[in-house]
C-alpha cells in the first residue's frame, strides 16, 4: 500500500497534511458518479502510545479539503494478563499477551479467510497467524486470534482530510472491519457475492442511489457485472421470506436448500431502494474473471439520500481474490446446486455447472 501522508498529532490531537496523489496510478482513480475519474480510496491508520490502532477507510477526491477523525478509543486490542484459555489444541508459548478480537466473518465454500500478523524487532513474544476457514453451513464463525505482546510508541492521529461535496452520512450500521477472500478463478468465470450487511439504524427513510465499488485490479483482472440488493427485512419487525445465508454463491440470483425446500434471494436494484428505519438487507455483487492478477475492494460506498439531502457512507467489508489460468474448479455446494433449475428459476454462473458439488 502506497502511503501517502504521515505524521502525529498536535497538543489538541489534530493532524493536517497535503496527499501526494502523484504517487497514485492514474488508472487507479475513480468515478464517484460526477462523471470525473478524481476520486480515490484511502486508509487512515491510527495509532496511540498503548499500542492500540484503528482503521477508517475514506473516498476522497482530487482538490477537495476533508476533514474526519479517527479514534482507537473503541478499537485496536485489549491488553489481558495471564495465559489465555484456548479453545484448539494449541499450547500458550507465553504469559503475557494481547487479544486481537477478529469479527464474524461468513467464509462458505470458495470463500477463504487469511489472517497474517506480522511483527517486529521490539516483540519480545511472537506468533504468527495465517488461518483458512470454510463454514458448509454457511453460518456464522467468531474467532480470535493470539498475538505476542508489542512495545509501540507512537502518537494517536486525527487526520484532516477530504469532503466531497456529499455529507458523510451515518445512517448504516458502519459493522466492524472485515476481510472475506475468494479462492482463484479462471478467466470467464463470475462469482457472486453476498456479504455487505446494510442496515437503517436511523429514525428516517433513506433512498440508495448507487454502490461505489473500486479498487486494485477492478475493471481490469475482474469486471462488475451485476450490483443487486437482497432485501431481508422492511422495518424493524417485518422478516422476508426465503432469503438466504451470507456467502459466495455460483448461482444468479442467490439460492439455498434448507429444511427441505429451496430458497430463492429476491433481488432488486439499488437505485431508488428505499429503507425505514430498521430495515436490513445484503449486497449481492456479481464479478466476472476478466484475465490473471490480483483484486481488492478495500471497501463499498453507499450512496443514499435521507431527509432531502445526499450522503455517502463507506462499510469496511474488504474483499479480494485473484484470476489464474491455472485455478483448479470449484464444485458447487450442494445445497446451492440442488436449487438450480425450473424450481427456482436460479442458473449457474459462468465457469459453474451441474455434476460434482463439494459438502
Amino acid at each position: 500500500m502506497t502511503q501517502l501522508a504521515l505524521g502525529t498529532t498536535d497538543s489538541t490531537g489534530q493532524f493536517s497534511a497535503t496527499l501526494n496523489t502523484g504517487l497514485i496510478d492514474p488508472s487507479e482513480f475513480g468515478d464517484i458518479g460526477d462523471g470525473v475519474p478524481d476520486a480515490f480510496n484511502v486508509v487512515i491508520e491510527a495509532l496511540d502510545q498503548n499500542g492500540n490502532f484503528a482503521f477508517q477507510d475514506e473516498t476522497l477526491t482530487l482538490g477537495e479539503n476533508y476533514v474526519g477523525s479517527v479514534s482507537t478509543a473503541t478499537g485496536g486490542v485489549q491488553p489481558v494478563s495471564g495465559p489465555p484459555t484456548l479453545f484448539s489444541d494449541g499450547v500458550p508459548i507465553g504469559h503475557t499477551y494481547r487479544y486481537v478480537p477478529v469479527e464474524p466473518d461468513n467464509a462458505a465454500p470458495g470463500m477463504q479467510t487469511v489472517d497474517t500478523y506480522t511483527t517486529t524487532s521490539s516483540i519480545n513474544k511472537q506468533t504468527q497467524v495465517t488461518v483458512g476457514l470454510v463454514n458448509q453451513d454457511g453460518g456464522v464463525m467468531p474467532r480470535y486470534k493470539r498475538v505476542g505482546s508489542v512495545a509501540v510508541a507512537l502518537t494517536a492521529m486525527s487526520l484532516m482530510l477530504a469532503d466531497c461535496g456529499t455529507t458523510g452520512g451515518n445512517a448504516l450500521v458502519r459493522g466492524v472491519p472485515t476481510r472475506i477472500g475468494s479462492k482463484a478463478v479462471r478467466p470467464g468465470t463470475e462469482i457472486g457475492l453476498l456479504y455487505v450487511f446494510l442496515q437503517n439504524k436511523s429514525n428516517s427513510t433513506i433512498v440508495l442511489s448507487s454502490v461505489g465499488i473500486r479498487g486494485p485490479g477492478i475493471g481490469r483482472v475482474v469486471r462488475l457485472v451485476q450490483v443487486d440488493i437482497a432485501p431481508l427485512r422492511n422495518g424493524r419487525h417485518h422478516l422476508l421470506p426465503n432469503s438466504v445465508p451470507s456467502s459466495q454463491y455460483p448461482t444468479d440470483p442467490p439460492v439455498f436448500w434448507e429444511h427441505g425446500h429451496c430458497r430463492k434471494q429476491a433481488l432488486v436494484p439499488v437505485k431508488g431502494f428505499r429503507m425505514t428505519p430498521g430495515s436490513n438487507a445484503w449486497l449481492w455483487v456479481v464479478l466476472r474473471a476478466v484475465k490473471p492478477g490480483r483484486w481488492k475492494i478495500p471497501f463499498h460506498t453507499i450512496y443514499y439520500t435521507m431527509n432531502g439531502g445526499k450522503n455517502q457512507q463507506s462499510i469496511p467489508i474488504s474483499a479480494y481474490g485473484s484470476v489464474s489460468k491455472d485455478a483448479a474448479y470449484l464444485p458447487p455446494y450442494y445445497a446451492m446446486a440442488k436449487c438450480v433449475g425450473p424450481q427456482t428459476g436460479a442458473r449457474f454462473l459462468p465457469g459453474f455447472h451441474a455434476g460434482k458439488v463439494s459438502r
